[in-house]
């Protein structure tokens, strides 16, 4: 039984950061209306920026996000506008391929620039545990768990409760109408977008205590 409770824990921590990288995603397809294939590349992405503030910076993971969502927010701006802006109107397939065409370029740099060697943020903290009873948990699980959750709980009242968020709700329902009522909906767009990629961003930078960085590391998420 005891065995069942720590793989149950286990599983249910893992999934905070896989339920982070989603939300993303979905807030992405549910306001732009395209699969971002390289959605996962992004996480791969924050996860070498964490890599480097922390190798040269001396900068913590967790303290490195101050920095690396803003850049993965103006990242993923950069991104909308030059991408994904022209080919929102386009068929489904075209969007289909821009985006895994975006995936191999993301991955085919990092490879280039970094190697295919693993590599790995190396904190104090990165095998600490704790036990509650007979079940052991790891702390930077917990951390990632804690901080998705609040970040999902941000992103919700985020959306329900300010006028951008409405913007973004209005748009995903009927674009065409939201810009009938004065909605720039280009916008909203941009920063659907770019939000989605910060959370992804985010996901990233919390899994680099935990999980080794390559450049196709993206893929397993």
């Amino acid at each position: 039984m005891a065995g069942f409770a720590q793989v149950l824990v286990s599983g249910l921590l893992s999934g905070g950061i896989y339920g982070l990288v989603s939300v993303g995603l979905t807030l992405i397809f549910g306001v732009l209306k395209v699969v971002n294939f390289a959605h996962g590349d992004f996480l791969m992405v924050s996860m070498y920026l964490a890599y480097w503030l922390f190798t040269f910076l001396s900068i913590d993971p967790y303290l490195g996000a101050i920095l690396a969502i803003p850049i993965m927010f103006l990242f993923g701006a950069l991104v909308q506008r030059l991408l994904m802006k022209p080919i929102l109107e386009a068929p489904h397939v075209v969007q289909i391929f821009a985006t895994m065409g975006l995936s191999l370029i993301l991955q085919n740099a990092a490879l280039l620039l970094f190697k295919a060697d693993f590599r790995n943020v190396r904190t104090p903290y990165a095998k600490s545990v704790f036990e509650i009873g007979s079940i052991r948990l790891s702390v930077p699980h917990v951390v990632a768990f804690v901080v998705a959750m609040g970040a999902a709980i941000l992103l919700y009242t985020f959306v329900q409760t300010t006028d951008m968020g409405k913007a973004m709700r209005a748009v995903s329902q009927n674009s065409r109408a939201a810009k009938l009522m004065g909605i720039n909906v280009d916008r909203v767009h941009m920063i659907a977008y770019s939000l989605g990629i910060a959370l992804v961003g985010l996901a990233g930078v919390l899994l680099t205590p935990i999980y080794p960085i390559y450049p196709t590391v993206g893929l397993n998420f």
